[in-house]
């Protein structure tokens, strides 16, 4: 069991690697900051969420986009 958690831990921080090293290439690429690009990575992750969500559960996800959603994203 102890393996098998290293293992998934292994596998998470190698993707995280990954995925800074793809987002430090944009922000390079972009000549905007680290922080930047990161704040857009994850404001468009929420909205793929999102769409997802709205797409394959419509009747129980109610779409809500309040002024305080928007600042979490942006801040984040």
């Amino acid at each position: 069991m102890a393996e098998e958690n290293f293992e998934e831990v292994s596998q998470m921080n190698a993707e995280l690697r990954f995925l800074t090293v793809e987002l430090m290439k944009i922000a390079n690429e972009k000549n905007l900051s680290f922080d930047q690009v990161l704040t857009d990575y994850f404001a468009n992750a929420y909205k793929l969420k999102k769409r997802i969500m709205r797409v394959h559960y419509p009747k129980s996800y109610k779409y809500r986009w309040s002024a305080s959603n928007k600042e979490q994203v942006q801040k984040t």
